[in-house]
């Protein structure tokens, strides 16, 4: 698809970094892609080895991913956040031959540098690190279209999912489910030619590489990066390059919508807005809808193991918020009754059941990488189960409820409380510990952490965990109320309803 681009378009902005201003026309951005690739030749990797990418939304980002897709290597996103004892796992799991990272990531894969095989490490930027060789080299081999045949079963991606019950795990896909997932995204909202979109939603996760960047670079798009989200300058770019669909988590949504340069401008080439990775209420949909006055708005749901699994609903014609869509032609999905195995198990209509797709859907995933466990746990008699429940009306729109576990969901992220828990009790002076998600203005979710400690700050506890190179900023603690005793059952579980009850 990106090569049909650059036939029909080459000329046209295809990435635009909001930050500096540089540009890559179709023919600059290809012409940059197979230098890379002929370069990746040159270094020995061959078909169906690994390209890891350690990046922000920036366009070298895109130009290595289209370089592997091109070459027939397997690009493994790699969230650039992650701490240096994360960059050893993914590096271990995934066992790449190239490892690319940047001024964001440099800290964490240099401190874990020593603890990981890796052919080639390459850096994006200025000073570079010595154990690294820098990016513009891979630009000096020629820009000749690599000879070299890839078919649709070929893998094209592993997208690691955010390791919310327990180690990230890898999620393959070949390249017809990889292309899937572009084309669905703009079946659903209704995608023409020549769009353009702002790149704020991390290249990492499926969204943002595949709704916003695949689906540009197949239809002669525009891709404007963003490698650090300034909502001033996200504001101008939207106004000022014209952007014609934003597809974001509603917080950077609504952090545009609340700057001084969206009150003095007009956004009138909005014609869709797009919300995904967290539910939006009543204030912040008045808010986009005020600020962007789009044509349609839509809440895409999706998974890193499902992506796009419905049509979706335009909300601005339905009666309530975060309707997620209806059955779409290219999935099949079922609602079954929470906690139930059985995927014969349907709920009747208007019932809250746990929403589950088959793994032969187009933009599913079959098996986890390397991980076959895993994958027995997730699908059973062939259907994904979600974790999530839903409910659907008479009209087949379909809304998210919550979900079967204790997920907490934060600025598009998802977090898994024991994660949290087991950092947390690790402390000496921590009896124990649990966590839950509380309501945030911002982020829709953040970390509330319940400590029974005598001895123990919540000045201590902060620092305990800023200390421990296994827990991500999003997933710390944001709030911290000590208390006598953790509420558990006869088992040892801990009864998060009661917390949430004190709340």
């Amino acid at each position: 698809m990106f090569k049909s681009s650059v036939g029909r378009t080459p000329e046209r902005d295809a990435i635009v970094n909001v930050l500096s201003e540089e540009r890559y026309t179709f023919r600059d951005l290809a012409d940059s892609a197979y230098s890379v690739a002929n370069s990746f030749s040159e270094m020995g990797v061959e078909k169906g080895d690994r390209i890891a990418v350690c990046l922000t939304n920036r366009p070298e980002h895109g130009i290595v991913f289209l370089a592997s897709q091109i070459i027939g290597a397997v690009a493994v996103p790699i969230n650039f956040r992650v701490p240096p004892g994360k960059v050893v796992y993914h590096m271990e799991d995934s066992k790449p031959k190239v490892l690319f990272f940047g001024k964001a990531s440099r800290e964490s894969v240099g401190e874990a540098h020593g603890d990981f095989d890796c052919d080639t490490c390459v850096q994006v930027g200025d000073s570079v690190a010595e154990f690294a060789r820098p990016f513009q080299d891979l630009l000096e081999a020629r820009p000749d279209e690599p000879e070299v045949k890839v078919n649709q079963e070929d893998r094209s991606i592993i997208l690691y999912t955010s390791g919310t019950t327990g180690d990230p795990k890898g999620v393959p896909l070949n390249h017809r489910n990889a292309a899937m997932r572009s084309i669905t995204y703009s079946l659903s909202i209704g995608r023409r030619s020549r769009e353009t979109m702002l790149g704020v939603m991390p290249m990492y996760h499926t969204v943002g590489l595949h709704s916003t960047f695949c689906s540009m670079m197949g239809m002669s798009g525009t891709y404007l990066s963003m490698p650090i989200f300034d909502p001033e300058k996200a504001a101008r770019a939207v106004a000022e390059e014209n952007v014609t669909i934003l597809h974001e988590a509603p917080t950077i949504l609504k952090r545009i919508a609340e700057t001084k340069t969206a009150k003095g401008k007009d956004f009138d080439t909005v014609r869709k807005v797009v919300y995904a990775g967290s539910p939006l209420n009543e204030s912040g949909y008045s808010l986009i809808e005020k600020t962007f006055k789009p044509d349609q708005v839509f809440c895409d749901y999706g998974m890193t193991e499902v992506a796009c699994p419905m049509e979706m609903v335009n909300n601005r014609k339905t009666d309530e918020l975060n309707v997620v869509g209806r059955n779409n032609f290219f999935h099949r999905t079922r609602i079954v009754e929470i906690g139930s195995d059985d995927p014969e198990a349907l709920v009747e209509p208007g019932e809250e059941g746990e929403l589950i797709i088959h793994k032969n859907s187009a933009t599913s995933f079959n098996k986890y990488w390397n991980k076959p466990e895993k994958t027995e746990e997730a699908i059973k008699e062939g259907w994904i189960f979600t974790e999530d429940t839903v409910t659907e009306t008479e009209k087949g729109h379909i809304s998210i409820t919550g979900r079967t576990d204790d997920m907490i969901k934060s600025g598009g992220e998802n977090i898994h409380p024991p994660e949290v828990e087991n950092i947390l009790t690790a402390h000496p002076e921590v009896k124990d510990a649990a966590v839950i998600g509380v309501p945030d203005e911002e982020w829709g979710e953040k970390v509330k952490a319940y400590i029974h400690g005598e001895k123990v700050s919540k000045e201590e506890m902060d620092e305990w965990c800023l200390q421990n190179e296994n827990l991500e900023n999003f997933k710390r603690p944001k709030e911290y109320e000590f208390i006598e005793e953790i509420p558990r059952n006869p088992s040892g579980k801990i009864l998060r309803y009661k917390l949430r009850e004190q709340e």
